[in-house]
């Protein structure tokens, strides 16, 4: 397993004053706690409500796909899911988790238990999940900038909300936010997608 994505950008140094990072003497610590690790063709996420946080699953029955964000690691890159919300910080405070290889930081946001049919509460989650990802991306950008890191120069980074297929989507709602969001973080871009190819 190699750990370049994480160390490459310093995330220890960086998050020094976070408690989950203060036992880590060695690489294979982060995996205690923080990050999952996969390097398979593809990947699933899923938010998981037993956990209480978002997790690598290899069964997805049960599930649903359209529950998931399904990664496509066709480059078969070492890809560490970073455990943000209800692990890095108390649970509700930030976006739920990211992707991250070597080559890019993939923030995400699960709104996958919004059922309502209501235009008006798909803009309410909306609405939530672009707070979460955009403090999320920001609280990062700070402390990466603290070790000599540029969010946006150094690494790709692309943010997505994931909602349950099945949600009825308002178009407009969506184009208004991925623009808002792609001003408010000056370059990076918001997706609705289920799923991504993994850089």
């Amino acid at each position: 397993m190699d750990f370049t994505a994480i160390n490459k950008l310093h995330i220890k140094e960086a998050f020094s004053a976070e408690s989950k990072f203060s036992n880590i003497e060695k690489d294979e610590d982060y995996l205690l706690e923080l990050f999952e690790h996969s390097k398979r063709h593809t990947i699933f996420v899923h938010d998981s409500k037993e956990k209480g946080y978002s997790v690598f699953v290899t069964e997805t029955k049960g599930i649903g796909s359209n529950r998931l964000f399904v990664g496509n690691n066709t480059n078969l890159r070492d890809i560490f899911l970073f455990h943000i919300d209800g692990v890095l910080y108390k649970k509700n405070s930030k976006c739920d988790c990211a992707l991250l290889s070597e080559k890019e930081f993939v923030f995400i946001e699960f709104k996958t238990l919004a059922y309502n049919n209501n235009v008006l509460t798909e803009k309410d989650n909306i609405e939530k999940a672009y707070s979460q990802l955009l403090v999320t991306i920001q609280d990062f950008s700070a402390k990466l900038k603290t070790v000599g890191i540029d969010l946006l120069q150094d690494i790709a980074t692309r943010a997505f909300i994931v909602f349950d297929k099945t949600c009825p989507r308002n178009n407009s709602t969506r184009k208004a936010m991925r623009v808002k969001f792609l001003s408010a973080t000056k370059g990076i871009e918001l997706s609705f997608e289920n799923s991504a190819d993994l850089i």
